[in-house]
């Protein structure tokens, strides 16, 4: 197989992704917005709606490259330097600012659903008892209710959010805490994921890797 990856810009290095080189990982690990589920439109709509308000345009491809990054540090990223437009309300605090987007979010939230190629993989890795856990930088509330109300309660029981971390993607913080709660060591746990900025971290922390777009895992890192 392939040596190990430092990076995401080096395609020449990837293995196209075959199910069975999960056959030998203890573990895996799961980023839950846009990679187990479709989400990201939700997320892009709630941010936009938001910063309206406050006469911020931004771009949802630019908010797709930021999957995985906690919404305050986003918040953070777009008021950092700037000064409020006249004749729209000031900047709030950044924490201040994702508490809105995410009540925009959450009126939504029911509406997510899971990518059944996704579910196909969990199916695979349960019927061989591998812990899996799911690795986020989303609000533990948010991660938990989309957990418990979609097919992923049948195969998650772990679940690292921003709430229990210090460093977010792209430090490996996140995945490291879920694969050492699962009792797995990263070099043989998976971390599926994304988001370049996910991706990054899970390769930082020496984790076997999968890319994954439009809720299909396409491409293997690291195996």
């Amino acid at each position: 197989m392939n040596g190990k990856v430092s990076g995401v810009s080096n395609p020449g290095t990837e293995e196209v992704f075959r199910m069975d080189l999960l056959d030998s990982i203890e573990g895996a690990v799961f980023d839950l917005d846009g990679t187990l589920v479709d989400s990201m439109p939700f997320h892009i709509s709630a941010w936009q709606e938001t910063l309206r308000e406050y006469g911020i345009a931004i771009s949802s491809e630019w908010l797709m490259t930021r999957g995985g990054v906690p919404s305050y540090v986003i918040a953070e990223m777009l008021t950092s330097g700037k000064i409020s437009p006249a004749g729209k309300p000031a900047f709030p605090a950044p924490r201040e600012l994702a508490r809105i987007k995410t009540a925009n979010y959450r009126r939504r939230i029911h509406e997510i659903q899971v990518f059944p190629e996704m579910v196909a993989v969990l199916d695979y890795l349960k019927s061989r008892g591998v812990p899996l856990a799911v690795g986020t930088g989303t609000q533990r509330e948010n991660a938990e209710t989309i957990i418990s109300e979609t097919v992923l309660r049948d195969y998650i029981g772990t679940v690292v959010s921003e709430a229990d971390i210090t460093r977010p993607k792209p430090d490996p913080e996140t995945f490291l805490m879920a694969a050492a709660r699962i009792g797995a060591l990263p070099e043989n746990c998976a971390v599926f994921e994304d988001s370049p900025t996910g991706i990054t971290a899970a390769l930082k922390g020496n984790f076997r890797t999968v890319r994954v777009a439009a809720g299909r895992p396409q491409t293997a890192m690291n195996f």
